[in-house]
């Protein structure tokens, strides 16, 4: 069980916004370390999103 995870941080858009912005994952089942990994790269890629539209 993952029990707690957060990611966070600031990204200047392509639009130039300042933004603030914090991920957080909670009581999440994992099997093993790929599992988890695949939390952080997911993370990851709402962080680009995020970036990427706005």
């Amino acid at each position: 069980m993952l029990k707690g995870q957060a990611f966070g941080g600031y990204i200047d858009t392509r639009r130039a916004r300042h933004l603030i912005y914090e991920l957080v994952v909670n009581d999440v089942r994992v099997k093993g370390l790929n599992e988890v990994l695949e939390v952080f790269q997911d993370e990851g890629a709402i962080s680009a999103m995020l970036w990427r539209d706005n």
